[in-house]
């Protein structure tokens, strides 16, 4: 250890400013690069899903219009739309879709993969895409409505919180009221009926 000490003393006897300034610099530079790439690798993508039932005051039809957000700073590819039923779907719902010119990549009992006309997108900093699907095309399965989700080019999934989904609900039920009472997801079903 004494031998190590001797020669660091020896170098820095020797070292002028303008070398020390070099060390000094590189050290500094180092640190900082270090740190920056932390930082990106803590930056993760995050996406916002907002949804809800419009009405479309010139075609007079009502619309289920989902919003995906860039909440993050990095860029993000959007390549579809998954939503997913808690009840097998009509066998009508994907010619009802595919009307709308729509590509249905994955299509299951209870979930649907679209790709609408807008996607694949780079979504920047605070972007956001929106998508509207006629609330006709999906009949009673918006009752039974249980997850919307936005996938990326790495197949990454975010989903819509649970109060948007029992938004959308209580918005269909506004809509289409239930002649059986208590077969909504947010009504439930009275003691004794």
């Amino acid at each position: 250890m004494d031998a190590l000490i001797k020669v660091l003393r020896n170098l820095i006897s020797n070292m002028n400013l303008t070398d020390f300034l070099a060390i000094w610099g590189a050290i500094i530079s180092t640190i900082l690069l270090f740190l920056k790439i932390k930082d990106h690798l803590q930056e993760k993508k995050r996406i916002q899903i907002e949804a809800g039932i419009s009405y479309n005051q010139q075609g007079g039809k009502r619309a289920l219009v989902i919003a995906v957000i860039n909440s993050s700073k990095r860029t993000i590819n959007i390549l579809g739309i998954r939503i997913e039923f808690k009840k097998p779907l009509p066998d009508t719902i994907l010619q009802d879709l595919g009307n709308l010119k729509c590509g249905i990549v994955e299509s299951s009992k209870k979930a649907l993969q679209i790709i609408p006309k807008d996607l694949p997108r780079i979504l920047n900093e605070s972007e956001e895409v929106q998508f509207a699907f006629a609330v006709d095309s999906f009949k009673s399965s918006l009752r039974s409505l249980y997850k919307i989700q936005a996938y990326d080019a790495t197949s990454k999934r975010w989903a819509a919180k649970r109060k948007v989904i029992r938004k959308i609900q209580k918005e269909y039920e506004a809509i289409e009221p239930d002649s059986k009472p208590g077969t909504s997801l947010d009504k439930p079903a009275a003691k004794g009926e």
